[in-house]
């Protein structure tokens, strides 16, 4: 979770299935998320984090290019260089 409170999604869905802190009575100033139970089933828990896992994007992942993209024959550079800082 962005605070670091939960390491794993299965943490942070059920934190919010019970209505984040304000639905598990923890006094939380200036949470937006209604106090109310999502009442989501457990395979609706596994389904929501199966789906944000699918939107996980590893492909950068593997390693620095060995060459920028070619656009138009042109390696496009955009002013950066292979392993540069952004």
């Amino acid at each position: 979770m962005h605070n670091g409170a939960f390491t794993t999604l299965e943490e942070v869905m059920e934190f919010y299935n019970h209505g984040g802190g304000a639905g598990l009575g923890l006094d939380v100033p200036n949470q937006t998320l209604p106090p109310d139970p999502l009442n989501l089933t457990e395979r609706e828990e596994g389904d929501i984090i199966a789906f944000l896992r699918a939107l996980t994007d590893t492909a950068g992942l593997a390693g620095r290019p060995v060459r920028l993209p070619m656009i138009g024959g042109v390696a496009d550079t955009g002013g950066r260089s292979v392993g540069g800082e952004y």
